[in-house]
């Protein structure tokens, strides 16, 4: 027989015990690992994001800056086709009949401030 007292039984259960300690402990460590690189690979990725995010912010900073200049040429243009478009407007609702009456009245208007002003 293999065991010859019970002392070699017990010495072969505790050397299977700890082959199963040992094998738990290994399976243990292997997906605290991976989840140590996962929670690693997650971390490095959001920071690669936030950095493209932030190259983002300052090009558009950058370019909000360069346009600021001509952001006054723009509104000037914008003022004047307005303007321009407001006169073709009123332009095409009067009648020849009303631009003539229009004219007169207006000159009627300039002879009373010049008379005014001689006196």
């Amino acid at each position: 027989m293999i065991f010859e007292t019970s002392k070699d039984l017990l010495f072969v259960v505790i050397a299977f015990c700890i082959l199963w300690v040992t094998i738990f402990v290994c399976w243990i460590l292997y997906y605290m690992i991976m989840t140590a690189k996962r929670v690693n690979d997650t971390v490095k990725a959001t920071k690669d994001k936030i950095d493209k995010i932030g190259e983002l912010i300052e090009l558009l900073k950058t370019k909000i800056n360069e346009g600021a200049s001509y952001v006054g040429a723009m509104v000037e243009g914008v003022i004047k086709l307005s303007e321009y478009f407001k006169g073709r407007e009123d332009d095409k609702k009067t009648t020849p009949r009303q631009a003539r009456g229009r004219e007169n009245h207006e000159n009627k208007k300039s002879r009373k401030i010049l008379v005014k002003k001689e006196k």
